[in-house]
């Protein structure tokens, strides 16, 4: 099992979950439709603004990286560099509140 603990601080440096581990409360949080790769870290952000997270360290997925028919999600570096600075200024403008 790979558990990593809560770290706010880390994630507004990088992304540290996969949407498949997270569970969360119904809420009007939704995911930013003008990202198309980083959108799971963009809600995990938005969603642990206000609150820490509760730890669950359970086995909760079974998540393969080496299927042939495995969904993946390919941007450019131009496309992923945009989407990593509209997250970016998010996070600044939650900051200066």
């Amino acid at each position: 099992m790979h558990f990593v603990s809560w770290d706010a601080e880390a994630l507004r440096s990088y992304n540290l979950a996969d949407m498949n581990v997270l569970a969360h409360r119904r809420c009007d949080t939704r995911f930013d439709e003008d990202l198309a790769y980083l959108s799971d870290w963009d809600l995990l952000l938005q969603l642990a603004k206000e609150t820490t997270p509760v730890e669950l360290p359970a086995v909760a997925v079974y998540y393969r990286t080496h299927r042939d028919d495995r969904i993946t999600t390919t941007l450019g570096p131009e496309e992923m560099t945009r989407e990593f600075e509209i997250v970016r200024q998010k996070l600044e403008a939650d900051a200066a509140v």
